[in-house]
């Protein structure tokens, strides 16, 4: 076993000006201003924890932080000794115990040691349900067998070399998995860094020195996968396991930060761990997320997160395809529209960059609550599955909540323009959407024919909802409520250099063109009758076919959208497959050749190659991978 410890340097020495690669000879020069860059944020997140007063969650990243600098060694031990006396079954707590003891191990007196050894041995450990809970899990047992090989007795009934052999194979299968077909819990704001962190320790303490080349190989991609999708400290699209409206407090904001420089240091065990592993960033990863000088549409295949009773799906289970479109000032990010996932996914959002705005983040949602369709994800008996899920969240059923996705929802995206369209069956619950837009936008005007128009640092947003809106007092910002079990919200962004100015942006979308009859007319009836219908229900099972959404943007392309699923662009069918034909990875900066299991990595004149056939990593010149960047 070995132990690594991070070498601190004053943090005054080190420069952390970060430049852009640029496609000339200044390139090396850029390589070592972004590393120190790199290094310089690193020395900071050790520092905090090593001299901040632990906080609640914290326990664990101060331990390996003061084992590392070799400071504050005895409250160190004591604190260590506090939480065996106080242990928790989810495998979390275990991760963090058995990482801080990697740290630590050398520091610990034998007493410590033999003590942490009894508690793997005897105090359990609930494996879980879901993908993230299973890869914390088979961590915790990989880094543990390795301290104690010769253990014959676990808190499972087995032997050190029978759990070590399990979770070495689930893990090496599911590193397969992601560079393969993608991940189930995709792309989450939330749980990025939880699933970062056990890669991070493997590569510096694993002792099979083949297993550790794959952590890293993985490691390379899901920090390009984050990458290429980041702005300003948000973890930008479509992503589940993200029920707030502050992306600023999440994991992958800390992340953000010790990157790419952005934002703040959000404190966390995850980015303390990342800041201490010896795993070297590539260089073109780095330069992947601070590289918006252009605007680009980046797509993505991710797999579909139904484990159980696929039949209760009511279309083909298939693949998840995300699409994103980013900035230098906004992202506009979605899947089709359809539950991919349990109960925390988000199936669109909007993004911006604003000085000042604390939850720069659009989106809407049916607030949809249902059994059948949760039982994909959960074994239980199908009547009391929906109790089950508000044991993990209690507001899961909360007719207000604003956020989850909905079997009744269709998305379709172009680049800046969204619609997505709502079709609530008289069956289902809550017939309203709702969304969440932030008190701390600048400008917020309406239009005579509904608009929403909102002007935020170098963006616009025009947001409009079919039927009309109703703006409610939210913690964070306001809550908007649109009724009606037939309805639709259309979003189309432009930024400072699309448009010159907010009363030309204003004055572009009063000649924007909707059309949509069998919405339309049932809400003017229901505004006719508002006092005497509830909610309009009693009008809304009266409309017969397929509800359809035709808009014309403010640059004159024609959109076409139906609940049943067909997209038009301009009068040409948008085909969507479920069968694998969408890409793994595609966009500028990230590229997949599926055929030969290769994802190729790029900013500027930077290239790296991925080869998870062969398992190996190849830099190569920018006259790699031409051809593959003419065919986008």
């Amino acid at each position: 076993m070995k132990t690594f410890f991070l070498k601190i340097f004053p943090l005054e020495l080190i420069s952390v000006t970060v430049l852009l690669f640029p496609d000339d000879h200044g390139a090396a020069q850029d390589r070592q201003t972004l590393e120190s860059a790199l290094l310089a944020r690193r020395q900071e997140a050790l520092q905090y924890f090593v001299q901040q007063a632990p906080q609640a969650g914290e326990e664990f990243a101060s331990i390996a932080a003061r084992c590392a600098a070799q400071k504050k060694l005895p409250e160190s031990v004591a604190l260590y000794s506090a939480q065996l006396r106080h242990p928790k079954n989810d495998p979390a707590f275990h991760l963090s115990l058995i990482v801080a003891y990697a740290h630590g191990e050398k520091s610990f007196p034998d007493s410590l040691k033999l003590l942490t050894q009894r508690h793997f041995a005897e105090t359990p450990m609930q494996r879980g349900r879901g993908e993230l809970d299973w890869h914390l899990y088979y961590s915790t047992l990989l880094l543990a067998t390795q301290f104690w090989p010769q253990a014959t007795d676990w808190f499972n009934g087995k032997s050190s070399d029978e759990n070590h052999r399990e979770a070495s194979g689930y893990l090496l299968q599911w590193m397969q998995g992601v560079a393969s077909q993608g991940q189930r819990e995709f792309d989450s704001p939330e749980h990025l860094s939880s699933f970062l962190m056990p890669l991070f320790v493997f590569y510096d303490f694993a002792d099979d020195p083949q297993f550790r080349h794959r952590a890293r190989m993985v490691l390379d991609l899901l920090l390009a996968d984050f990458a290429t999708e980041h702005l300003a400290g948000q973890y930008t699209g479509a992503h589940v396991y993200n029920a707030t409206t502050n992306n600023f407090s999440r994991g992958a904001s800390g992340l953000s930060w010790l990157l790419f420089g952005a934002g703040k240091m959000t404190p966390s065990a995850e980015l303390l761990f990342a800041a201490l592993s010896s795993y070297e960033v590539p260089v073109v990863v780095l330069g992947m997320g601070i590289n918006r000088d252009e605007s680009y549409v980046h797509r993505e295949r991710k797999s579909h997160g139904a484990l159980y009773r696929r039949g209760l799906a009511g279309k083909t289970v298939g693949s998840v395809q995300k699409y994103t479109y980013l900035t230098g000032d906004y992202a506009l990010g979605s899947v089709l529209g359809e539950i991919t996932h349990s109960y925390a996914q988000q199936s669109w959002a909007v993004n911006y960059v604003s000085e000042g705005d604390a939850h720069p983040v659009f989106f809407a949602t049916h607030p949809y609550a249902g059994d059948d369709r949760l039982g994909m994800f959960f074994p239980d008996p199908l009547r009391v599955v929906t109790s089950t899920v508000s044991l993990y969240d209690t507001t899961f059923a909360d007719p207000k909540k604003n956020y989850g996705a909905s079997p009744y929802e269709t998305i379709f995206q172009h680049r800046n323009v969204l619609i997505a369209l709502y079709d609530i069956p008289e069956s289902a619950g809550n017939p309203w959407i709702t969304g969440f837009l932030s008190k701390d936008i600048a400008v917020r005007e309406s239009s005579d024919d509904g608009w929403i128009l909102c002007h935020m640092g170098r963006v616009f947003l025009a947001i409009k909802f079919l039927r009309p809106v109703d703006f409610e007092e939210h913690t964070d910002g306001w809550r908007l409520v649109s009724r009606g079990r037939r309805n639709a919200v259309i979003v189309e962004l432009a930024s400072i250099e699309e448009c010159p100015s907010f009363d030309e942006f204003k004055r572009r979308f009063a000649e924007t063109k909707i059309s949509s009859s069998n919405i339309l007319s049932a809400a003017k009836a229901i505004s006719e009758k508002r006092n005497s219908v509830n909610d309009g229900e009693a009008d809304e099972e009266k409309i017969a076919g397929i509800a359809k959404v035709n808009y014309t943007s403010s640059y004159g392309d024609v959109y076409e959208l139906t609940s049943s699923g067909e997209r038009k662009l301009n009068r040409y069918p948008i085909v969507s497959s479920r069968s694998g034909k969408w890409p793994l990875f595609d966009g500028p900066f990230i590229k997949s050749d599926e055929s030969r299991n290769i994802i190729l990595l790029r900013s500027g004149k930077l290239w790296r190659q991925l080869d998870f056939a062969k398992w190996e990593i190849r830099d190569v010149d920018g006259t790699f991978g031409a051809e593959l960047t003419k065919k986008r």
